[in-house]
């Protein structure tokens, strides 16, 4: 050993050789640029390492072997002596044979059994062909299929120089299978302090929901404005994987919110199937078709919504009514319709109730029409409630943003395919909208708006028409899950109503229109009785206004022209239709012929009323009593409301042609 010019330790490879260093070793550290090559006469070349180029693990195993001659030196010269530190923790361990998993314990008797053959094979064949030539000749037969062809197709591959460090590996561990075993790497504590790892997850635990690199830069602000060490960004990312795997539910809840915790973390509530028959339960939910109608009332394009009474057992699609928005008729309606058909496929004369509703918690379904409690002195209640004493048993609604109770969500799936044939599809959500809805696409926006031209934006019947076809192929459509394996609704339908009892739920088509009717109580005013913002009038009313007695009334949301009012006790009264005395042109001069007509029949009925009850007072004549006869008839029940729910100028269409 030396010192060269610049102060550098210089020791010759040859005094640690047979020591520590092998032919790897050497190579490895004449490509880093740590060997010197010195020419001397006639000795040929002499190589020495430059010891204060090694890094800790080199010079920690020159010291094991020249540790008191190289403390000499240094002294004599008068040099430093660079001591490495304490090497680190150990970073990876092996695991006993018994601790593998199967894959593993098959890759590690593969490796064994492949470097147990190469030893013998080099062990024979090495007079005939020298060591190295057996080693290579065994990897080609290796490869070529002739040699530990079955744990050669669990190795996958082989070389020279893997089976030269597989058998190192399995002289070192003491020609023990499980010295061939996978590396697993030990944890050890994290660098970061508490205050520092507190930092660092209240940057990354976000609903913004930012990375590990913006995380990191702004704890790096943190520590610097408190004059805190700064950490790598690797021990950053690693303490933040290392967290995020022990505390999943707890990142996806701070950093995505509540609906994907229930999703993807929480466990599921699983039900079974058979524990429930056809028509105990009708699950009722609405969706927004990805497809543009014209709206009959405006003319201009919209989405309409699909509102389906589905039954839970068998999936089958009982009732929906589509309409332009989610409102209490629409869904009466559906409802309406899903009684009727249950009560036509089970041959009955009339509607057959389900024993249950499973409904969503939207405004549409959630209101008072449907869910009043009745009232102690005029019994009046809502659908729900009016429709127990017939079968109807429980109703129970979705908790909100929880899509996995209501299982004709899952139908809505089959709806995308009938959206995407419509020439006016939008798409399921921004990142799905076809070609010709994005910028700069214009060809396909020509195409589109050619497809249009030719065939006409869709209407609302036509949208019906096409959507009944649909359901009732889906209702025909063989599935293959867990709740119908094999089966189509309408096949299991048909088979469980045989064993149905459905005795005590059913209700007369007339009478299912009198349940639709809904009812409240309200005192009588001059203009009559206000309904939903709407003003009905009777002539009878002029005579009974200022009275304190409240009435009942009972309207039908379907049909909404008139209304029933019946006294206290629940007999009839009358028949009340839309007044006329409202909605009139605050100046009818400014308007049209029409405003003005209407203003001029509103006042001469206002003189006309006016003038009987003058002439009956004065003894001039009876005719308010001959007038208000008529109005005291009471009429029958309300015809059955037109179902299909669309505008007359749709229906007297004559030709429809949706798709």
């Amino acid at each position: 050993m030396k010192l060269n010019q610049q102060g550098q330790i210089l020791i010759s490879y040859m005094e640690l050789v047979p020591a520590v260093w092998s032919i790897n070793t050497y190579s490895t550290l004449r490509k880093r640029g740590k060997l010197t090559t010195d020419v001397r006469g006639g000795n040929g070349r002499h190589v020495s390492i430059y010891y204060d180029r090694l890094n800790d693990h080199y010079k920690r195993q020159i010291l094991e072997v020249l540790g008191d001659r190289l403390a000499r030196f240094c002294e004599e010269v008068g040099v430093e002596l660079d001591v490495p530190t304490e090497p680190k923790a150990q970073r990876y361990t092996k695991p006993d044979y018994n601790s593998m998993n199967f894959k593993e314990q098959e890759l590690c008797r593969a490796k064994y059994n492949i470097i147990k053959c190469y030893r013998e094979f080099t062990e024979l064949n090495a007079e005939e062909m020298s060591v190295m030539g057996a080693k290579r000749e065994f990897v080609e037969m290796v490869r070529g299929g002739m040699l530990c062809t079955d744990s050669f197709h669990v190795v996958g591959t082989v070389s020279f120089k893997t089976l030269e460090r597989w058998d190192k590996t399995l002289r070192d561990g003491g020609d023990v299978m499980d010295a061939l075993g996978p590396q697993r790497a030990i944890k050890h504590g994290t660098t970061l302090s508490i205050s520092q790892q507190k930092n660092l997850l209240g940057a990354w635990l976000k609903d913004t929901q930012p990375n590990y690199a913006t995380a990191y830069r702004t704890a790096c602000r943190l520590w610097r404005f408190n004059r805190e060490p700064i950490h790598s960004l690797t021990t950053c990312r690693r303490f933040l994987m290392e967290w995020e795997s022990k505390h999943r539910s707890e990142a996806t809840f701070r950093r995505r919110g509540i609906k994907p915790l229930r999703d993807e973390c929480l466990p599921y509530i699983e039900k079974d199937p058979n524990s429930i028959r056809f028509l105990d339960v009708l699950v009722a939910d609405g969706h927004v078709m990805n497809f543009q109608i014209v709206n009959p009332k405006t003319g201009k394009s919209c989405r309409p919504t699909l509102i389906a009474w589905q039954d839970m057992r068998t999936q089958l699609i009982l009732g929906f009514e589509l309409m332009v928005t989610e409102n209490t008729m629409s869904v009466a309606s559906s409802f309406r319709n899903a009684c009727l058909n249950a009560g036509r496929l089970l041959g009955v004369d009339g509607a057959a109730l389900p024993r249950s509703l499973y409904l969503d918690n939207g405004k549409a379904f959630k209101n008072r029409f449907f869910n009043d409690k009745t009232d102690l002195q005029t019994q009046v209640g809502g659908l729900f409630e009016r429709l127990k004493p017939f079968g109807l048993e429980h109703v129970q609604y979705a908790r909100p943003y929880n899509s996995q109770t209501k299982i004709i969500e899952r139908s809505w799936a089959d709806f995308e395919e009938l959206e995407q044939m419509a020439v006016s599809y939008v798409g399921d959500c921004i990142d799905n909208k076809p070609a010709s809805l994005k910028r700069n696409e214009l060809w396909h926006r020509g195409e589109r708006k050619k497809a249009i031209a030719q065939s006409g934006m869709p209407t609302l019947w036509g949208a019906y028409k096409v959507v009944e076809w649909w359901i009732s192929e889906c209702n025909n459509r063989i599935r293959t899950g867990r709740y119908l394996p094999g089966v189509s609704p309408m096949m299991l339908a048909a088979e469980q109503m045989q064993m149905l009892e459905i005795g005590g739920r059913t209700l007369e088509g007339r009478a299912m229109d009198c349940m639709i009717m809904n009812s409240k109580t309200a005192k009588l005013k001059r203009n009559g009785f206000n309904v939903n913002g709407t003003w009905y009038y009777n002539h009878i009313f002029m005579t009974l206004v200022g009275g304190s007695e409240e009435y009942l009334l009972k309207y039908d949301i379907l049909a909404s022209e008139r209304i029933l009012v019946f006294h206290e006790d629940g007999t009839f009264l009358c028949e009340a239709k839309v007044s006329p005395f409202q909605d009139v042109h605050a100046m009818a001069a400014l308007g049209s012929d029409a405003d003005r007509s209407k203003l001029r029949h509103v006042a001469g009925q206002q003189r006309a009323l006016e003038r009987a009850v003058v002439d009956a007072a004065t003894g001039r004549s009876d005719r308010i009593v001959a007038a208000l006869s008529e109005a005291i008839t009471a009429p029958e029940l309300p015809p059955a409301a037109d179902m299909q729910l669309v505008a007359d100028s749709c229906k007297s269409e004559p030709e429809i042609r949706l798709f």
